[in-house]
């Protein structure tokens, strides 16, 4: 289910100044496998979810409302939209593992949305549009989360594939609102 809802302005304000705060608020208000969620505008956010908790806190929501969606098939034509935080592992000497580092130019984050979609969709265009940042309070300190705003237009490859993708999201910073993939037809 994927719900379009209208954050009180305390919400909002709360939200800006650490987003984990929102994120926290939307787990406590919707139950379901993977809880997805996208944050395009200050005032308003998408949540996709399986069910309301019973007896949630909603005094932060101003409005709310459901959203049909489709189930595109191999060879539809669709228009994808995310809003991710596109990365990449880089490995420096002496460590095991790569850190997350954000992909800040604009080739590198076409690149990246391509390299994710490649084997579902055969993209015809793909565009990205730098969001505003969004910050998170951890115990490890402050976390910036740059995000992107995508739109990919293309043809199915594999409908399976796209649904399992629409399901479990794309990329890291999920609970920061990215990741979330939402599909319609052209």
């Amino acid at each position: 289910m994927l719900t379009s809802i209208d954050l009180t302005r305390p919400a909002a304000a709360a939200a800006l100044r650490n987003v984990r705060w929102l994120h926290h608020r939307i787990d406590g208000t919707f139950s379901g496998g993977r809880i997805l969620w996208a944050q395009r505008t200050p005032m308003h956010i998408l949540v996709r979810h399986d069910a309301y908790r019973p007896n949630a806190d909603m005094s932060w929501i101003a409005s709310a409302g459901v959203i049909a969606e489709g189930h595109p098939s191999d060879g539809d034509t669709i228009q994808l939209h995310l809003v991710a935080c596109p990365c990449a592992s880089v490995r420096t000497p002496g460590r095991s593992r790569g850190v997350r580092t954000p992909i800040t130019d604009h080739d590198g984050q076409i690149t990246w949305a391509r390299q994710r979609f490649r084997d579902i969709i055969d993209c015809a265009a793909v565009d990205a549009t730098p969001l505003r940042p969004v910050f998170g309070h951890k115990s490890s300190g402050l976390v910036t989360i740059r995000r992107v705003d995508y739109t990919v237009s293309g043809r199915v490859i594999d409908a399976a594939a796209l649904e399992r993708m629409v399901a479990s999201g794309v990329g890291p910073g999920k609970a920061y609102g990215c990741g979330m993939v939402m599909v319609t037809h052209e």
